[in-house]
């Protein structure tokens, strides 16, 4: 009879130990809840709106507002049904899906009263959402390690690339102090050279003005001296009557100086004042008169060497006129109608 007894109160200390490890609560509620949910008492509705005895809890009306004692059955409208799912993740889900004909929980705890033939397939569910979970960590560690890996290098590729580029300022520094430094070199060993052409630039500089000017005088007296010796009346003024008595200017060679062979040494002017005959005329005239200068001989009852040729003049750039020197050679050569087309 003890023995009986005792194994009596084993079991029941068993059972016990089953239920607490379940946690007895109605359909629906979710572990969190469980405590609102106790048989010994009245139900309090979860919004505080009311109590109800606790045989009201899922007897498939709707008595609280919030639908927090229906959380079972489909009665309410604005209540939820929370899915167990064990071996798998839990589940909440609207009420109006309980018993609907569709299996929404994988622990078929949702279809309880429909003609549904839901199994409960939690366990598999949850062991494939494992194996994938698994897979995903062992993704996020490779990808992590890769990334890490790649921080590395890219740690030691910075390094590597500050060290050259301080490796490469300090050459340029040294490149820049040696530059500076034969710069320096250049200059004092350029110095005296600078100096010197300078002090030959300016001695050329001025050798050629001399020159220049030596010549544009001695172009201006060859023409003073050619003015007075044309300036028959010695009025000043060089006449279209004093060049035709000079055959010099009888270009086309018929024995007579002609109004229009005198006006085109006089550059279409009646007459030529010294200074515009040093200007425009002398140009014209200079190559014809200083041939027949030469071509004259005057008479000498003794035979003397020839005088040197006289040094050709270069004039001064203002006093040529490239246009007027061609034409006037044109006129020695004696090709009127030459002139005329120019």
């Amino acid at each position: 009879m003890r023995g009986l007894i005792a194994f009596s109160l084993f079991c029941a200390a068993a059972g016990s130990v089953v239920r607490a490890a379940q946690v007895l609560r109605p359909r629906g509620v979710p572990l969190s809840k469980a405590s609102f949910y106790d048989p010994s008492r009245d139900f309090s509705c979860l919004d505080g709106s009311g109590s109800i005895p606790f045989s009201y809890v899922n007897d498939d009306y709707c008595d609280c507002q919030d639908g927090s004692d229906e959380p079972g059955t489909a009665a309410c409208p604005n209540g939820f049904f929370h899915c167990t799912n064990a071996g798998h993740a839990p589940l909440t889900l609207p009420s109006s899906r309980v018993n609907d004909g569709v299996c929404d929980c994988c622990d078929a705890s949702d279809e309880y009263a429909s003609s549904a033939n839901c199994l409960d397939v939690c366990r598999e569910l949850g062991r494939a959402a494992r194996e994938e979970a698994a897979k995903k960590r062992e993704e996020h560690l490779e990808g992590y390690q890769l990334r890490q890996a790649m921080i590395e290098d890219g740690h030691k590729r910075k390094k590597e690339a500050e060290s050259k580029i301080e490796e490469l300022q300090k050459e340029k520094e040294e490149a820049d102090t040696v530059r500076t430094e034969k710069e320096e070199l250049k200059k004092v060993a350029e110095e005296p050279e600078k100096e010197a052409l300078e002090k030959y630039r300016t001695a050329d500089s001025e050798k050629k003005a001399e020159e220049n000017a030596q010549q544009k005088e001695k172009y201006e007296g060859e023409a003073r001296e050619a003015f007075a010796h044309l300036d028959n009346n010695a009025d000043g003024l060089l006449s279209m009557e004093e060049m035709m008595s000079r055959q010099t200017f009888d270009t086309n060679r018929d024995g007579q100086v002609s109004e229009e062979e005198a006006k085109f040494y006089l550059n279409q002017e009646e007459t030529l004042t010294l200074d515009t005959f040093i200007s425009t005329g002398w140009p014209l005239m200079r190559p014809v008169y200083r041939m027949d200068q030469r071509m004259f001989t005057p008479p000498s009852t003794t035979t003397a060497a020839p005088p040197p040729m006289e040094e050709e003049l270069t004039p001064p750039p203002p006093v040529f006129d490239e246009e007027v020197t061609l034409k006037a050679w044109v006129l020695l050569s004696g090709s009127r109608d030459t002139i005329k087309e120019m």
